[in-house]
């Protein structure tokens, strides 16, 4: 019996995915990114979603390319990003041409739906799933679902709200989320606490709160 308990626990202890070591010091990132580094968690967050060298990932609106350059380094030279529909678009253009990742494939949001069916391990949207049109979230998910393998992971971090959309503050409340992805077909597989901050109010925009910003964290799959 005490056997069969210890290898439980191992087997436990195994299931943790142990996450990849990023060098957040590398060369093409801002002093600006370095700081959100503290609050967005970029280490625990890819491994929550299960990202590893090799992958495919999309980085849909990737802003300015905080989670580009990140992805790029943990997938590798044998991985592949896609930085798609980025509301920064010259902005990242800009950058990428400055600093280039051979393994970054920059497209502008139509580009989505031009990816091969089954192609692509992890879909990732950081702070930017509340703001989908509410018109073109059926399209936008089904792309993705489309797009990704069987068993892909659709990853979504958002700042939170109690109820609905608050669309002057950015926010979005977790039961929008789940519905709204599992009516397209997405399973809920996990949801984590690690980015959230119960001090928030959410009475300020997101991008203000910074360091006490209340995120929610979940992984769907197809």
């Amino acid at each position: 019996m005490k056997k069969v308990a210890v290898m439980i626990a191992v087997a436990g202890l195994l299931a943790v995915p142990a996450f990849a070591k990023l060098d957040l010091n590398t060369p093409g990132r801002t002093a600006q990114e370095k700081d959100r580094d503290t609050y967005n968690k970029p280490e625990e967050l890819y491994a929550f979603w299960g990202i590893k060298a090799g992958d495919t990932v999309v980085d849909f609106a990737p802003g300015e390319g905080y989670n580009t350059y990140l992805l790029s380094q943990l997938v590798g030279p044998k991985g592949k990003v896609y930085a798609i529909g980025s509301y920064g678009f010259d902005k990242l253009e800009e950058r990428l041409k400055a600093s280039p990742l051979a393994n970054v494939q920059h497209m502008k949001s139509e580009g989505l739906a031009t990816l091969p069916e089954r192609s692509v391990d992890v879909v990732v949207t950081i702070r930017n799933f509340h703001d989908i049109p509410e018109e073109k979230l059926e399209k936008v998910l089904g792309d993705m679902k489309k797009a990704l393998k069987p068993g892909g992971v659709f990853g979504v971090v958002d700042a939170r709200t109690k109820e609905g959309r608050d669309k002057d503050q950015h926010r979005i409340a977790d039961a929008v989320i789940k519905t709204e992805t599992t009516k397209a077909g997405f399973r809920l597989a996990a949801a984590s606490e690690m980015l959230a901050n119960k001090s928030d109010d959410y009475k300020d925009p997101n991008w203000e709160k910074r360091y006490t910003l209340d995120q929610s964290c979940f992984k769907f799959v197809r």
